[in-house]
């Protein structure tokens, strides 16, 4: 059999254990297998002391001692810094707070304005806008404003209070003194009204004081007067217009003088209370009629009456100051 070098030998396949395997023991060569190779080389447990291991005392030696008393106590904290950029769980915004040198620069990294320096029950605003936010809803109190406008749109100049769009109102409690309304709606001709003084639960008004444009014109306007005369909503007893002051009785209640340059009636004209008709719807001169029983006195003079039981049928009677006379100049009788 010819010689064979050892590394010409065919690859083994996986080893079982049970190979057997020749071995020089220095003495002799030996068979074995590769399961009591493998047993042989396997790691044995073994300790190293330690001085085996250069520098390892000088190092244990510069560590405090097991007995050291500190190891049972708590140890005085060592002072150290961290900046705030060394803060990886933090935003931007909670780094510049925490570097801010004082309140100013606080504020200013958190975007807020003097505003926030103000007490909730001092607070003055001099600047911007308030929008969409209900003012004293809850406790109401005095305000004072240049300007107020209700709805949208900007106040024009030197207007002191402006109410914008249709069927808005200025008003107080359901005990209110005064309301201001406007509307757009064709009944009310594009104007606005003044009421004043509610009576009863209903908030029916005692008055209103009405302004807008004259139905059927374009630009004329009028000044209504409306008084509630009943458990209904007041009804208008004038009306100021470019031609005069219109369906509105004066003095009805209480008279007082007047001066007029011209008088004119659609009805008849009366005097006194109750009313005597001094001239009718048709125009006639109308006198006021007694028996001669009822005369009144004979002063002033100059004073027409009709007597209705006048002797001879005489009817016409004037006042001279003293007595009632006939026109024949006899006494009335």
């Amino acid at each position: 059999m010819p010689d064979i070098a050892l590394h010409q030998l065919p690859d083994a396949g996986a080893l079982t254990g049970s190979e057997i395997l020749p071995i020089d023991d220095g003495a002799a060569t030996v068979k074995t297998t590769v399961a009591a190779l493998r047993a042989g080389l396997a790691a044995t447990g073994h300790a190293h002391a330690v001085t085996d291991v250069t520098g390892l005392q000088a190092a244990l030696d510069g560590k405090v001692s097991a007995t050291d008393a500190r190891l049972g106590d708590a140890r005085p904290p060592t002072a150290h810094t961290h900046p705030a950029a060394e803060l990886s769980d933090a935003t931007a915004t909670g780094r510049a707070l925490l570097a801010a040198a004082d309140a100013t620069a606080g504020r200013t990294a958190l975007g807020l304005g003097s505003l926030a320096t103000q007490a909730a029950a001092s607070v003055a605003i001099t600047g911007g806008a308030i929008n969409a936010t209900s003012i004293g809803s809850t406790t109401p109190a005095p305000a004072i404003l240049t300007t107020l406008g209700v709805g949208s749109g900007a106040p024009r100049a030197n207007v002191v209070a402006q109410i914008h769009g249709a069927n808005r109102a200025l008003a107080s409690d359901d005990t209110a003194n005064l309301i201001v309304t406007t509307s757009d709606a064709a009944t009310d001709h594009k104007g606005g009204s003044i009421g004043l003084g509610h009576a009863g639960a209903n908030g029916t008004l005692l008055s209103v004081i009405k302004a807008g444009r004259q139905p059927g014109t374009t630009n004329q306007g009028y000044l209504s007067v409306a008084v509630r005369t009943d458990a209904s909503f007041p009804i208008e007893v004038g009306r100021f217009t470019s031609t005069g002051l219109n369906g509105c009785p004066i003095g009805a209640t209480t008279p007082n003088t007047g001066a007029f340059t011209t008088l004119t009636a659609t009805g008849p004209v009366g005097v006194g209370s109750p009313a005597t008709v001094v001239a009718d719807a048709a125009g006639h001169l109308c006198l006021r009629s007694y028996t001669v029983a009822t005369l009144p006195t004979a002063n002033p003079a100059g004073r027409l009456v009709h007597v209705s039981d006048g002797a001879g049928n005489r009817h016409l009677a004037v006042s001279d100051g003293t007595a009632w006379r006939w026109t024949d100049g006899t006494t009335v009788s």
